[in-house]
């Protein structure tokens, strides 16, 4: 839905060219602040706006953080993009050393067109490999490592009739190494979103309530063992509206408990957060939220840290 905006705003697209970003380049950064309400249990710890060092960088989708300092993302064009993070004193100062590469098929080539809309992804720190959620053709796939080919795919029947662009928008990995992938949209505003489990021999469904026209659009499970996501609400004529929340599960479909983290107007000029990693350090959880930038001129690629004040 958000990359329709291309065509009703006639933006020019800084269109992928190049996904070779050579041995590494140092983007150009520059920060950003937000004012986070008393009222919310996040303390704000730094943001910083990425300038495209080369075309085609952009449409960042999912995050993961290695040994918290080393990012992994995938671009909705089909890409790994690695940087590192760089946090001093408790805050976000930097992001450098950026690559970039294609995300390769089976056959190693990269990955089809109309197959290329990766969303998100979730890294396994005991065998260091990666699932990729992709939506238009719907899958997730297993990869070994940054760059590997696909090892494994994984589908639903009930993902055949998702439309090309409401499909797993948000992919976590809980503490049992089981996938939780979640769908971008539910039927209404009224019905929770549909989130399918996949524990390596089958599926378990879950549900995540909907709070309002906001849409799922990232997931990760924080060391606390709560499922962390990030949602968006799109208007022509505010923006974008950002929703952080946290959910824990039991034994039942419904969550056990739902708390609302952050929540940010479109007047805060946040952009449009699809990415989001949760760790421990020094005794705090820390919260990494990226956004998509679409590949529009008019967008950007923001990156903002906070900690959870308990």
């Amino acid at each position: 839905m958000i990359r329709l905006i291309a065509f009703l705003l006639l933006c020019v697209s800084t269109s992928a060219k190049a996904f070779d970003a050579g041995s590494g380049v140092e983007p150009a950064t520059y920060p950003i602040n937000f004012d986070v309400p008393e009222t919310s249990p996040l303390e704000f710890r730094g943001g910083l706006v990425v300038r495209p060092p080369f075309q085609g960088f952009g449409g960042l989708s999912g995050l993961s953080l290695i040994n918290s300092r080393s990012a992994v993302l995938v671009s909705d064009r089909g890409a790994w993009v690695e940087m590192d993070v760089q946090i001093e004193n408790e805050r976000l100062i930097g992001l450098s050393n950026l690559r970039m590469q294609p995300i390769l098929n089976a056959e190693g080539a990269p990955v089809d067109k109309g197959a290329q809309d990766s969303e998100d992804l979730t890294w396994d720190p005991r065998s260091g490999a990666f699932w990729i959620s992709f939506e238009g053709d719907h899958r997730i796939w297993r990869v070994p490592g940054v760059g590997g080919l696909p090892s494994e795919t994984i589908r639903h029947p009930a993902w055949e009739t998702f439309s090309s662009n409401t499909g797993i928008e948000a992919l976590a990995r809980d503490d049992l190494g089981r996938l939780w992938a979640v769908r971008e949209a539910s039927s209404d505003y009224a019905r929770p979103f549909p989130v399918f489990i996949w524990d390596g021999r089958g599926f378990n469904e879950k549900l995540l309530p909907r709070l309002s026209k906001h849409m799922v659009t990232g997931a990760d499970f924080g060391p606390d063992g709560w499922l962390y996501i990030t949602e968006r609400k799109f208007s022509f004529t505010s923006g974008f509206e950002i929703r952080l929340r946290r959910l824990k599960y039991g034994d039942g479909k419904e969550p056990i408990a739902d708390e609302t983290l952050l929540e940010m107007p479109a007047a805060s000029n946040i952009d449009n957060i699809e990415s989001i990693d949760v760790w421990r350090e020094n005794e705090e959880t820390l919260i990494l939220i990226a956004s998509d930038d679409n590949l529009f001129l008019l967008q950007r690629n923001v990156f903002a840290l906070f900690a959870i004040k308990d």
